[in-house]
């Protein structure tokens, strides 16, 4: 209805008995923490996974990266980030690192300080595309944008870097999120401040490799 005009928007609700907000359905379902969607509730196609599967087999860490959504977001400016602000996991050893990071913000890759980074993004065409690279990683690290829903939604693990918003969907000051019991939340402490949150990032990621061993 988005598209439509207030005629076309009346002539269409005239066909049906009842109209519901989509945000208010919770509300009428009932919906409470402890009964939203089971996870994962979409899957990767599984021949393409299979594929990335043997093309990206290592012995190392397999963990994606995105670090910037959709510029033409209103509140892009503050939930993305830069890649050079990321420059710290680049450090940490046994981790090869991979970018899911689409349009112009993948250009940062090109730095030399980021050459040990595969970029898979120019083969990443649509959702499904990234659905079955995600499947064939062991991690994923994204801001708040497409990717880590999608992450979240195929229940794989995923680490999202949230800016100092509160927004309502990630509640308060939780690290975890009902909604995908795969994710991780990592929250700024003053808003454009991300050196804390990958700060944090690095030192999860040293305890992650220290469980698998």
């Amino acid at each position: 209805l988005i598209k439509r005009d207030a005629a076309e928007i009346a002539s269409i609700e005239e066909s049906y008995d009842y109209r519901i907000s989509l945000m208010s359905l919770p509300n009428l379902l009932h919906t409470t923490v402890s009964t939203v969607w089971k996870v994962p509730y979409i899957e990767s196609d599984q021949k393409k996974g299979q594929a990335w599967a043997s093309r990206l087999a290592t012995d190392k860490l397999k963990v994606g990266l995105v670090w910037a959504g959709n510029p033409s977001q209103k509140d892009d400016k503050f939930r993305s980030c830069k890649l050079k602000n990321l420059l710290p996991l680049m450090q940490l050893d046994q981790i090869q690192f991979y970018s899911l990071q689409v349009g112009n913000a993948g250009k940062q890759i090109q730095s030399p300080d980021f050459d040990s980074m595969i970029d898979l993004a120019n083969e990443l065409y649509n959702f499904e595309d990234t659905a079955a690279v995600i499947d064939a990683l062991d991690l994923v690290i994204s801001v708040d944008t497409a990717v880590a829903h999608l992450a979240g939604a195929l229940g794989k693990p995923v680490w999202t870097m949230l800016w100092y918003s509160h927004c309502w969907r990630y509640l308060e000051s939780r690290t975890d999120t009902p909604w995908y019991p795969t994710m991780r939340l990592f929250r700024q402490n003053e808003i454009g401040e991300w050196a804390d949150v990958v700060d944090q990032i690095v030192v999860a990621l040293i305890d992650l490799q220290k469980n698998l061993q």
